[in-house]
């Protein structure tokens, strides 16, 4: 390419094998290649571009770093052999071979052309003195861990321009600068990088360095030693080249493709190329010299001294014509305060920073391949099934498949107007192509189950207006379009509305009867700002907007419904979240797929959302879009709420309790707004039994006040009634009693009238009835007329009434409720009976039952009525979902 003008075509080189490295010569006169086959080859540049002229020399093993010498006459050429061949330009021939004990990753010339760098597999940087016939003068070991040849780590290390006083070696994690007279390291730019570094660059007027590693590249300020911005390219970067004349960066990833990133450095800073193009503008026909960094800021120092100097001149010049009649003070003055408005006229609002705004994200199809240049690609891939469309040359192959099997055959369409989008759900699929020349741009519905003869249509949009997303319901469809406006049809065909967005509409999606719509707000300075509406197509009205989140520096990676109706994004991050509408339209973070991944290039490409999983196909290689042949196997990735769960031991059973308690409210309140009825008992009696099960699980931990506030959030009073006998199981009197009360209040009860009326639900102990029913024996056995007496006496009075003494309270042999009654004392004891045994005679608390646990036989009988008592029909359960079959 020409650096003066990019877009130009640029030259094309032949070569005989796939390239490892290339060098160009100062002049661009020769080009010289290394192979995966070890050989050496040099080009040089004709005026039909550049011919090979001749193969230098062939390594054994595979060639992998290459490069001129500053004049031009050498070429050091390295490989997996071990060692470094210099070659003689001028007449092609060997001029020496330096040894190394390992492979080499890559080499490198000083621009003095005094001393040449050579970083090995095992992590060390050599360096030799090339004017001492390539003497070994210094090893640094350990810069970055041992690799394997082949491996992605190049070590590619670069030299101050100019004076080459430093050496920017690629480390681990870090980027280190050494000093050329000492060989010690000065200083190192580190905190962005996490894997050994592989590319390092300087600028050309050394102000900055650009690193790059596995996963991220980063732009460095040398003196301030921080960076200035970071990317993350799509595949790990393999070359990086400055723009000699303009703030530009060319980047070469290891998957063959060529970047260029415009502005690298911001306008409000430095150039990277200002120093080069002031030289080149005093002397072009001299090769601009670059001072030192250091040097640079010795001589600031130096001109800030002299400046001083000329200070105290002037001040002294003042005070010398103090003594003179001033007018020559006066004229000098004024001289200096014309020459400091030149000045300000002349830098303008140069000093001022330009402010620039962040780029907004393109509008996309959720579920569609992003890379548009695919023979074959998914136009759609969702839980409905799948759209692939193949280019055949003349004419595009549409081939639609269902996930589960038994909603249909495969349906393939032979297409001819090259559809550039589409989506379906289980009833019909909506298609759209781009305006091509004369043609306009056209949109198509085909329904899958025909109810008559001739359902399919389509429509032609205006000229100059673009579909950009789609979305399709059972009764309707949507497209929006480049004038941001959305518009909407039956499936027949009628265009039932039109509607505007208040920006740039990014993507949209429909379940039932709601659209949602995606649009780009305010262009931010960082970042992304969206927004999503929420309309109700059937009514015509709109349920919300508010703005969308999304996760700091990310962009939106896929944007639906779920299998249930509820909302879903996730970001390019990794991170899903989920629109909980029966919470206020609230967004609750489902899960984050960035720490499930496999290596750090890997991304998980979204299908869909179920009450348990999140469909994803995972891409591997820095790859954004799965291959639709062969098809990969979809990931069924669990939900997982990042709640704080302290205790391991429940966390499982916690966070399920959790999510089933949000999906059933969700639930019930989709059958409220849309009035319906769906029996939701066998839902319920699920995290009934859980909530037990959670219960057991904090009485056996002594986590009482937790399972306490479950007990209240508890309405089934039977449940309730089983977690006190777990109460007592587990020997929490205080929990039970708690517990007691809450049944109570649920039941309508007073607490006054606890002993008095006769049916009232006792909690007593197994030892306590025993002594009562003795108490009543005894009482049968005392004169009619004492035992009158003594009843009437033992009779509470009213005001004694309004304070119950609690039937949980332990009583000893020693205790006074235990000691031995005189006739006088002995009072008279009415059983009471219990509302939910099934004779009234029987205690709550089975006290002659052995206690129960969790899975006692009384718990397990009781959840067993409610279960059978309840009217349950097949496929009543609100996560109930048909089994989804992804085929390979």
């Amino acid at each position: 390419h020409d650096a003066n003008n990019i877009v130009e075509d640029p030259i094309t080189v032949e070569c005989q094998a796939g390239l490892f490295d290339l060098s160009l010569s100062s002049d661009a006169s020769f080009l010289a290649t290394a192979d995966e086959r070890g050989t050496i080859s040099l080009f040089k540049k004709g005026t039909q571009g550049f011919g090979q002229e001749t193969d230098l020399t062939r390594f054994r093993l595979a060639a992998r770093s290459i490069e001129f010498s500053p004049s031009d006459r050498f070429l050091a050429a390295a490989g997996d052999d071990g060692v470094i061949r210099i070659i003689n330009v001028a007449d092609r021939s060997v001029a020496k071979d330096v040894t190394a004990k390992v492979a080499v990753k890559s080499v490198c010339y000083d621009p003095t052309e005094a001393y040449m760098g050579a970083f090995l597999v095992d992590g060390s940087l050599n360096i030799y003195d090339v004017d001492q016939e390539y003497q070994h003068v210094f090893e640094l070991k350990d810069l970055a861990p041992k690799m394997s040849p082949d491996s992605p780590v190049l070590g590619k290390m670069s030299w101050f321009p100019g004076s080459g006083k430093h050496l920017a070696v690629p480390a681990n994690s870090k980027v280190t600068v050494l000093n050329r007279d000492s060989w010690e390291e000065d200083y190192s730019l580190q905190g962005q990088h996490k894997h050994p570094v592989s590319v390092v660059t300087y600028s050309p007027n050394g102000k900055y360095i650009v690193s790059a590693d596995e996963s991220v590249l980063v732009v460095w300020d040398v003196l301030k030693r921080a960076p200035v911005q970071t990317h993350l390219p799509r595949a790990t970067i393999s070359g990086i080249s400055w723009s000699p004349v303009t703030n530009a960066l060319a980047m070469m990833d290891t998957d063959g493709f060529l970047f260029m990133c415009s502005s690298v450095i911001p306008t409000n800073m430095v150039a990277p190329v200002a120093n080069l193009e002031a030289e080149q503008a005093k002397d072009k026909l001299k090769k601009p010299e670059i001072e030192d960094i250091i040097e640079r800021e010795a001589l600031a120092e130096e001109n800030e001294g002299a400046d001083q100097d000329e200070q105290d001149i002037d001040d002294n010049l003042d005070e010398w014509l103090d003594d003179d009649t001033g007018d020559y003070k006066k004229e000098l003055e004024k001289e200096r305060s014309e020459e400091d408005q030149l000045i300000q006229q002349a830098m303008g609002n140069q000093g001022q920073p330009q402010i620039e705004l962040s780029p907004r994200q393109p509008a996309f199809q959720p579920g569609s391949s992003r890379d548009k240049e695919q023979r074959r690609k998914f136009l759609c891939w969702n839980l409905a099934g799948q759209i692939v469309t193949r280019n055949e040359e003349t004419y595009h192959t549409v081939e639609i498949e269902f996930s589960d099997t038994n909603a249909g055959k495969p349906v393939f369409i032979r297409d001819h107007r090259a559809f550039s989008l589409g989506t379906m759900d289980g009833f019909g699929a909506l298609f759209a192509s781009l305006e091509q020349g004369a043609t306009p741009a056209v949109i198509s519905y085909r329904p899958f189950n025909e109810a008559f003869t001739n359902s399919e249509w389509s429509k032609e949009l205006p000229n100059g207006e673009a579909p950009l997303v789609l979305a399709v319901s059972r009764k309707w469809c949507a497209v929006g379009t480049s004038k941001q406006m959305v518009r909407s049809f039956s499936a027949f065909g009628t265009e039932s509305g039109i509607l505007c967005t208040p920006g740039p509409i990014v993507t949209m999606s429909a379940h039932g009867r709601f659209l949602a719509i995606v649009c780009h707000g305010v262009q931010p300075f960082e970042g992304q700002n969206m927004s999503y509406t929420v309309y109700d197509i059937e009514s015509g009205t709109k349920l919300v907007h508010d703005s969308l989140p999304l996760s700091a520096g990310e962009s939106l990676g896929w944007f639906g419904y779920s299998e249930s109706g509820m909302l879903c994004t996730m970001d390019s991050g990794g991170m899903v979240r989920i629109l909980m509408e029966h919470k206020g339209f609230q967004w609750m973070p489902l899960l984050d797929t960035a720490p499930l991944r496999k290596s750090p290039t890997d991304v998980y490409w979204l299908i869909g959302v179920t009450p348990d999983h999140v469909m994803a196909a995972l891409c591997r290689g820095g790859k954004t879009d799965p291959s639709p042949n062969p098809r990969p196997f979809a990931d069924a990735l669990p939900v997982q709420v990042p709640l704080l769960l302290a205790d391991q031991k429940s966390a499982a059973l916690e966070h399920e309790l959790f999510l089933k308690q949000i999906i059933l409210e969700s639930e019930e309140y989709r059958l409220e707004r849309d009035d319906e009825t769906k029996d939701l008992s066998r839902h319920k009696t699920v995290i009934a039994a859980k909530t037990l099960q959670m219960m057991q699980s904090l009485m056996k931990s002594q986590r009482e006040g937790r399972a306490f506030e479950l007990a209240c959030e508890l309405t089934d009073t039977r449940i309730l009634q089983n977690a006190i006998k777990l109460a007592h199981a587990n020997h929490l009197t205080t929990l039970a009693e708690k517990m007691d009360h809450v049944l109570h209040d649920k039941l309508g009860i007073s607490h006054d009238n606890i002993f008095q009326e006769p049916e009232t639900v006792s909690s007593k102990r197994a030892h306590q009835e025993e002594e009562e029913e003795e108490a009543v024996a005894e009482d049968d056995e005392l004169v009619p007329d004492e035992a009158e007496s003594d009843h009437e006496e033992s009779q509470p009075s009213e005001s004694q009434r309004g304070v119950p003494i609690s039937p949980m309270r332990p009583h000893t042999r020693a205790s006074p409720a235990k000691r031995a009654r005189t006739e006088a004392e002995a009072p008279v004891h009415q059983p009471r009976a219990n509302p939910f045994a099934r004779t009234k005679r029987e205690p709550m608390s089975a006290a002659r039952a052995p206690r129960p646990g969790l899975f006692g036989p009384s718990i397990a009988k009781s959840l067993q009525t409610i279960a059978g008592k309840e009217n349950l029909k097949a496929g009543t359960g609100i996560n109930k979902s048909n089994n989804v079959k992804f085929k390979a």
